[in-house]
């Protein structure tokens, strides 16, 4: 049987197996759109949604410190000006209510450690009437990266928790064999 990866950095993990342009792609994106990206990582996807909405801004965060440190290096490295980068703790003063209108959840309810509802409620708070919400998660097969599959969320499990946060199932759309996206409205 085969060691399960790290999920410290879940984008950086989809990133190494995956095009994130064709993850972009697949989203209804705005150039002076307003994003968050929760669960950045090191900025796989943060950086892609940065250069795309340059009349726009993206709000990124992490749990981990060093993810975010990376992250802000990595934004300097580019010169993108249009990237808040903050402390998840400090989100109530950082993102206004009601004031994204897209986010990214890339793997981060598969490894979430508080309840799966409530950290989609957070995310709702912060969310404009009409937006959307990207979920990017690991199918619910066995591979050798990722999480054991008892802790993989198929879609219909993303829906329901999605449902019981406040929003409404728009689309599923493949990703990979290893990964599926769930466009949510609010």
């Amino acid at each position: 049987m085969s060691q399960k990866t790290d999920q410290s950095i879940p984008s950086q993990i989809l990133v190494e197996a995956m095009d994130p342009l064709r993850i972009l792609a697949q989203l209804p994106l705005r150039p002076y759109q307003r994003l968050g990206d929760f669960r950045c990582g090191k900025g796989a996807l943060t950086i892609p949604l940065a250069k795309y909405v340059f009349d726009g801004k993206v709000y990124a965060t992490d749990e981990l410190l060093s993810a975010r440190e990376d992250l802000e290096k990595n934004l300097a490295d580019t010169h993108l000006t249009n990237t808040v980068v903050y402390d998840q703790k400090e989100e109530d003063t950082t993102v206004d209510p009601e004031s994204l209108d897209g986010a990214m959840v890339t793997l981060a309810l598969s490894a979430s450690k508080t309840s799966k509802p409530a950290f989609l409620k957070r995310i709702a708070k912060l969310m404009k009437r009409g937006s959307w919400v990207a979920v990017v998660e690991w199918a619910k097969i066995e591979t050798d990266d990722g999480p054991a599959l008892d802790k993989r969320l198929d879609d219909a499990e993303v829906i329901d928790i999605a449902q019981q946060a406040g929003f409404r199932f728009t689309e599923k759309r493949t990703l990979s064999s290893d990964y599926y996206l769930v466009i949510l409205r609010k």
